[in-house]
């Protein structure tokens, strides 16, 4: 190991342990609401269920029926979502899949879009995210999230209606990791939002993430501020005082495991010389993301989607689905513009 990484090791390691023992930083939601949100997901089964309360209170602010249940994949227990049916008018069914970190929480205004467009909306909570088991945002590797998916997915799409997988980042991995394991079941189209291929600075990244050992960490409290966070991650305030500070289903905390499970993957997706997917691909990127290397993923999502739409917005970052409204509204309308198009060559 290069003695510069080392002592850069040692000396963030002082650092947290100074800074560890720092007060919390107030949060903006009851403390209960953690303690009845993990009391929920305990009792979550493979049945429907509206009796969600402290979820609609901490992340539902339309009055729109929403239903929890849960499917055993492996170890885990999958939470499960969705909004109530549209009936006749329903075209076809969408699946969406968050970031990492994140949860289905995060996406209930873009499913309320999708649901607009008369979809049935579908949601689920990767493994080690919001009321899904696991180690929160760990992973031993990526074939879990895809496993996740294509499970939910078999179990969802039970109707003759096609379906749309979405997903944001880490979430349009799993789905990407998926698409192996459906076979014959695959979605009719995929829309991406800054999905994780390639990151920006990846052995900068592994090499730190090297110096962090294995076990979990728990991040100094002191930098839980959205003053700190990264304006390429998101540059909308309200996102991060939700995010860091309003969520009662987030962690602040650091899973080295994950990096070292992405890796693994990145590199069996650079070893591909043949597409996964032929059917419809969107694709929307923000090209002041510091998160994702849009640059590289340029060259490599061609090879992976034989029809795929690029559509790249200059002033957006890495939430691009958690964008300021009059953001959001661009983003909607070219997501829409893609469903009417497949949906004009008969996709859904």
């Amino acid at each position: 190991m290069n003695p510069l990484f080392l002592w850069v090791g040692i000396a963030l390691s002082f650092l947290f342990l100074v800074l560890a023992g720092r007060k919390s930083v107030p949060t903006l939601y009851p403390e209960q609401w953690v303690q009845e949100l993990s009391d929920l997901s305990k009792t979550l089964d493979k049945e429907w269920t509206s009796d969600i309360e402290p979820y609609r209170k901490a992340f539902l602010n339309v009055d729109i029926p929403l239903f929890i249940r849960a499917i055993s994949m492996n170890d885990y227990k999958i939470a499960l979502f969705k909004f109530a049916d549209l009936g006749e008018k329903t075209l076809g069914d969408v699946l969406i899949v968050h970031g990492y970190m994140a949860h289905s929480g995060h996406l209930l205004d873009l499913g309320l879009f999708f649901r607009q467009q008369n979809l049935r909306v579908y949601f689920l909570d990767l493994p080690g995210h919001g009321l899904s088991s696991g180690e929160r945002f760990s992973i031993t590797d990526f074939r879990d999230y895809g496993q996740a998916v294509s499970v939910a997915w078999n179990v969802l799409t039970l109707s003759p209606r096609p379906g749309i997988m979405v997903g944001h980042s880490t979430g349009s991995s799993a789905i990407i990791e998926s698409l192996s394991l459906l076979e014959k079941n695959q979605p009719a189209a995929l829309v991406f939002g800054a999905p994780l291929v390639e990151l920006q600075r990846r052995g900068f990244r592994t090499t730190l993430n090297s110096l962090a050992g294995k076990k979990t960490i728990k991040l100094p409290e002191i930098f839980r501020n959205p003053r700190f966070m990264s304006q390429g991650a998101s540059k909308n305030p309200c996102f991060w005082d939700f995010a860091l500070l309003g969520d009662p289903l987030y962690r602040w905390i650091y899973a080295p495991s994950w990096m070292n499970a992405y890796e693994l993957w990145i590199q069996s997706i650079l070893n591909r010389s043949h597409g996964i997917f032929s059917g419809p691909v969107l694709i929307v990127q923000g090209q002041q993301d510091t998160v994702i290397d849009w640059r590289k993923n340029q060259d490599l999502l061609p090879i992976l989607f034989s029809h795929l739409e690029l559509q790249f917005l200059p002033s957006v970052t890495h939430t691009i689905f958690n964008l300021v409204p009059n953001e959001m509204n661009d983003i909607y309308e070219i997501i829409k513009r893609f469903i009417e198009r497949i949906h004009k060559f008969g996709k859904i």
